[in-house]
């Protein structure tokens, strides 16, 4: 865990030196029940004005009004409370429930396709079947 913590100190630091203000806002709308944990351990390396870009939204009625103060309405999917229909027709937004259904399909197909070794003979124990 401490190197962990270490790693995640390292990452600020190079993100806060060489590549300040990149961040417009981050939205974590419905945690799991651990994030609170985590961000007491972390918010505390962040710089000030990178940590008022980021917000935790639980999900229910005040997570569009949180929203909607920060995205216009058109442009937030009607799931999070706004008017878009996830932009069927626009090549550059994809619908909210086919992007998770993407998630999970690549998931799913890195576990299939995980490490891959060959298994010689001996491991095996098929020396000296004959055929």
């Amino acid at each position: 865990m401490r190197k962990l913590l270490h790693l995640f100190k390292q990452s600020l630091h190079i993100d806060d030196n060489y590549y300040p203000e990149r961040l417009g806002q981050m939205f974590f709308i419905n945690p799991p029940k651990i994030f609170p944990v985590l961000w007491d351990l972390v918010k505390h390396w962040i710089d000030p004005v990178t940590k008022a870009k980021i917000h935790v939204i639980k999900k229910g009625p005040q997570t569009s009004t949180a929203l909607l103060q920060h995205i216009d309405s058109d442009q937030l999917p009607q799931e999070y409370g706004g008017t878009c229909h996830s932009c069927p027709t626009s090549p550059d937004c994809i619908p909210v429930c086919e992007w998770n259904k993407k998630v999970a399909d690549d998931k799913e197909e890195e576990q299939l396709t995980g490490p891959i070794r060959e298994l010689n003979d001996e491991e095996l124990n098929i020396e000296g079947i004959k055929t």
